[in-house]
């Protein structure tokens, strides 16, 4: 149901070239792909969205968008192209101070450098998390980020 609505609203959007909205229409389609498991189809609708978004300079649309591309390609184990989606989500982040966004993205580089045995930079990453999250009262940020830590050290078999 949520797919044809999402489908409908993208072809109303189309017929009256409201561009931006189809962009977020794609977005949303995106969305609902991605809880479906149906990732390239996912990738697809955001590559589309993103575009659409550059064209318009919509930058919040575009570091969000990045930043669903970038979880997308964790989801499916392509770690390179996480990595490269989440190191451009930080730098979209930072410059249009979108702290939640940036918190996140931080922490999900985290589980990167954790998954690559690289631990010394996913402690950095999930202390940024963790610093951003608390600064900002991202509650959920702050309890994920100590889960995140935990697991870190764990691997690292630190129990104390």
């Amino acid at each position: 149901m949520a797919l044809t609505n999402s489908l409908k609203a993208k072809d109303l959007f189309e017929n009256i070239k409201d561009g931006p909205r189809i962009g977020d229409a794609l977005r949303q389609l995106g969305q609902i792909e991605e809880q479906l498991d149906h990732f390239a189809l996912s990738l697809d609708y955001f590559q589309q969205a993103l575009k659409i978004f550059n064209s318009f300079n919509d930058n919040i649309y575009i570091v969000n968008t990045t930043n669903d591309i970038g979880n997308v390609y964790m989801k499916i184990g392509d770690l390179k192209n996480a990595k490269k989606f989440l190191l451009k989500t930080i730098e979209l982040s930072k410059e249009q101070h979108i702290n939640s966004t940036l918190a996140g993205a931080f922490h999900d580089l985290g589980k990167i450098y954790t998954e690559a045995q690289d631990y010394n930079n996913a402690r950095k990453v999930l202390n940024k998390s963790k610093t951003i999250s608390e600064k900002e009262n991202i509650n959920l940020g702050i309890i994920e980020a100590y889960e995140a830590l935990s697991n870190l050290d764990y691997y690292e078999n630190r129990y104390n």
